[in-house]
């Protein structure tokens, strides 16, 4: 320790002048230019320690561990200060000062085993700057406090900045408050007139089941860049906010009666409430949002915020959010609605999970689905769901598709009751529109090696070029029954039955009707086979063929047999089929 010059005031004051301290290792540990102290001597004499003014110029603290397990070089210090007579009466603590001063200080601390990133705060490479404090200390004993800052400031190497910290604490044996704290950094302003907690002491410990506290948040005023030295991600946002909350709570509650967070220019808004009780040994919260509304671009400056990424494609075709709803939940329940409108249209939404039981109610009304899926060939939906079943691989489905646009068509009426259980889906659709009233039920089942389809399907209308689905048969509607019994993972290795009955084709010009067609495909041993039975006649097909070739070798093999018929000649093949063929035609009406 080093000191330049020591003037002694009128009785009680002493003034110190460029003091020095090294640390064990001989580095420079601390450094102040003055400091100007000023004692109540007749306090002195009643076992109080009352500063009348402390003052400290131009002081310098470099801090610093060699790794994070070794101890510090100001260890030395705290050792020499700590009592060694543990059998001493320790005497009660009483403190006051009545002006803390400190002008143009910097601390720094460092691991110097750590690396640190420079423009990142980091609590193994701390360095303040230019700190700057006014502190009043009315009062500190053992059991109590009063303490007024008037003003703390300092600069921060990350870039953060505290341009002004005020605030007045007391802690007593039953109630502790802070009162008109204040926190200005440079774009953002919070603050709080009072905010109180009340308890009951045991043994010198405080009764947790007797904790009770309130309070209020306001913040006008909150630029997101000013924390940026903590999250840097958090400088590409310019956006100020502002922030307001009420709340009260226990040691085992908390309940937010006001929750504000918004964008100044009203890009983004949030009105709530909620809270929880019981914690944390059964906890239960909800939460309601009175409203929520975010235009696109808050929504892009909150995903850049938590992923550094532009906003998903997705995002930016559903434009402009407005929302209301609950959440809530308790042990092993959960209960959630909302009422979600976007610029694609509107949806509610609502899900209830009690342990393993999952039940959720879907409702659109014009929401356009082909901007959000980003599909011309797609339009509105308005459909009413409702979903039970306990996991992700057992849910089931019913409710009705008011209407739903595709290829330019507006479908009506479609019934669903369907469920997905362990990779099998079942159920039954009914569509009643004017040009598809079509009903099938059946299952598929995905679960073995080998896909098994089984179907049945009631056709009373089916008009392809009323609905935009082929520009061919204008003015014509078929109908037909079909049955499939069938497994396989492609056409190649199918094995079962297709039966389609009563078939019919109705135009304005003619009329057709089928009464039985019947496919049974698959194989026996290494023979490969097709057998159709119908009306018009019977067709028997064996040996190794692929379907995707199969017709092409049949007009190969008839223009080689018939090789005078017009436009009919043989192509090479990529692929070898191996079969024969038994065909019986009774009916050519069909051709």
């Amino acid at each position: 320790v080093s000191v330049g010059r020591v003037d002694l005031g009128f009785i009680n004051r002493i003034i110190i002048d460029d003091s020095q301290m090294q640390d064990q290792q001989g580095k420079q540990m601390l450094r102040v230019s003055r400091i100007s102290v000023k004692i109540n001597l007749l306090a002195l004499t009643k076992g109080q320690i009352d500063v009348t003014s402390a003052q400290f110029f131009g002081m310098h603290a470099n801090l610093y561990k060699a790794t994070a397990e070794s101890k510090p070089n100001f260890q030395f210090v705290v050792d020499s200060l700590a009592s060694k007579d543990t059998t001493k009466q320790k005497t009660p603590l009483d403190l006051q000062i009545n002006s803390l001063i400190i002008r143009n200080g910097a601390v720094r601390y460092r691991v110097l085993s750590h690396a640190s990133n420079l423009h990142k705060f980091s609590p193994d490479n701390i360095d303040a700057r230019n700190i700057s404090a006014h502190i009043i200390v009315n009062r500190i004993t053992d059991d109590s406090l009063n303490v007024k800052v008037k003003r703390i400031a300092f600069d921060e190497r990350c870039g953060f900045r505290l341009k002004s910290l005020s605030l007045h604490a007391v802690y007593g044996p039953n109630e502790a408050s802070v009162n008109n704290f204040r926190l200005e950094l440079p774009s953002t302003i919070v603050h709080s007139e009072n905010i109180t907690c009340s308890y009951s002491m045991k043994n010198g410990k405080i009764e947790m089941p007797t904790v009770q506290f309130k309070g209020s948040i306001n913040a006008p005023i909150i630029s997101l860049t000013d924390f940026a030295g903590f999250v840097p991600k958090l400088s590409g946002i310019k956006q100020r906010m502002m922030l307001a909350a009420d709340f009260y709570g226990t040691a085992s509650s908390l309940n937010v009666t006001r929750l504000e967070l918004g964008t100044d220019n009203g890009d983004l808004h949030l009105l709530a409430d909620g809270g929880i009780k019981n914690y944390p040994a059964d906890a239960a919260w909800y939460a309601n949002v009175n409203r929520f509304a975010a235009n696109h671009a808050a929504i892009a400056s909150i995903v850049y915020a938590a992923t550094g990424k532009e906003v998903p494609a997705i995002l930016t075709r559903i434009g402009d959010v407005s929302m209301t709803g609950f959440v809530g939940g308790e042990s092993n329940k959960l209960a959630a609605n909302a009422r979600v409108s976007t610029s694609l249209g509107s949806i509610k939404l609502a899900v209830d999970k009690r342990k393993n039981n999952i039940t959720g109610h879907i409702e659109t009304v014009d929401f356009n689905v082909g901007k959000l899926a980003d599909d011309n060939k797609l339009g509105h939906l308005s459909t009413n769901l409702n979903l039970h079943g306990q996991s992700e691989d057992n849910m089931a489905a019913t409710g009705r598709v008011y209407n739903f646009d595709y290829n330019g068509y507006k479908y009506h009426d479609i019934n669903i009751d369907a469920s997905y259980r362990h990779k099998v889906v079942d159920g039954r659709i009914d569509i009643d529109d004017p040009n598809a009233q079509i009903s099938a039920s059946g299952l598929l089942n995905i679960a073995g090696k080998t896909p098994l389809l089984k179907a049945n399907v009631a056709v009373a209308r089916f008009a392809p070029n009323a609905l935009h689905l082929t520009p061919k048969w204008q003015s014509t509607a078929f109908a037909a029954n079909i049955a499939c019994d069938i497994k396989g993972s492609s056409v190649n290795d199918a094995d079962g039955t297709v039966e389609i009955s009563d078939f019919s084709m109705l135009s304005s010009q003619s009329e057709y009707g089928l009464r039985n067609v019947t496919v049974k495909t698959g194989f026996e041993g290494d023979n490969h086979y097709l057998n159709l039975d119908s009306d018009f006649g019977q067709v028997d097909i064996n040996g190794h063929f692929n379907y995707n070739t199969i017709a092409r070798s049949v007009l190969n093999m008839v223009a080689a047999k018939l090789p005078t018929i017009p436009g009919l000649t043989r192509q090479p093949q990529k692929e070898y089929n191996d079969f024969t063929i038994n065909a019986s035609i009774s009916n050519t009406d069909w051709m």
